[in-house]
């Protein structure tokens, strides 16, 4: 499951009741405050023993937790910006799967005061091609299974998101032949449907066999749930 949290929500048990029923084995949170992070670990610690956790005042923080062992935590800046991503290897049995939760930068957030909402909006997704380029860059050489994961502030097709597509990431809502994906933007804080899918689980050597869009918690952004297999020996 992938969950921007929203920073400054003041619904986080119902984030946190909505991961409990649900029970992803692996999980990735944007958006993850110090304070969401206690409440967490207060009701779910048990459940989630095995855990990177780089949680921040305002969007910055990120965390990856595992219902199975997870190594090689590491936090770092998605090029060419600063904005951190967290990646791990989580061990299954006798396989090896590298988990990576990012947040792309956010389509309107201006970098230069001086610039409109046109400038900005192109800047913003130049960069996010860039930060996509990266990480597919970060992670070329490793040959076992992955799962990328986060808000991608992108909808499939666009920029960032072919990147991705066209080096071999798959999306879990494209897959899937048990589908019930869609909109993830505007959540369930807004008083208003969703428009824009801008959360995605993505994988290299794995097939997604159920992908759903969960409606509910405690966000402005609905999380996205996958079921998927090994399909690398």
């Amino acid at each position: 499951m992938t969950f921007n949290l929203l920073y400054d929500s003041r619904r986080n048990t119902k984030s946190i009741e909505l991961i409990r029923r649900h029970d992803p084995d692996i999980l990735c949170l944007t958006e993850l405050t110090p304070d969401f992070a206690r409440q967490f670990n207060r009701r779910l610690h048990k459940r989630y023993r095995y855990q990177a956790l780089y949680p921040k005042k305002g969007t910055w923080g990120v965390g990856l937790l595992s219902r199975y062992p997870l190594s090689n935590p590491t936090v770092f800046p998605i090029r060419p910006h600063r904005i951190p991503g967290a990646s791990a290897t989580i061990t299954i049995g006798k396989r090896t799967l590298k988990a990576v939760c990012v947040h792309l930068f956010p389509p309107i957030a201006k970098r230069k005061k001086s610039d409109g909402l046109f400038t900005t909006l192109l800047k913003n997704k130049r960069l996010r091609k860039n930060q996509a380029q990266y990480l597919v860059s970060r992670f070329r050489t490793w040959k076992n299974p992955i799962l990328l994961m986060g808000d991608m502030n992108e909808e499939r097709g666009q920029d960032a998101m072919a990147v991705f597509s066209k080096n071999g990431y798959r999306h879990a809502c494209h897959q899937a032949t048990d589908r019930h994906c869609g909109a993830t933007y505007p959540g369930a804080t807004i008083p208003f449907p969703a428009l824009a899918e801008l959360d995605h689980i993505l994988g290299k050597n794995v097939t997604f066999t159920k992908a759903q869009v969960i409606k509910g918690g405690g966000s402005d952004h609905y999380p996205v749930k996958a079921v998927f297999y090994f399909t690398q020996h």
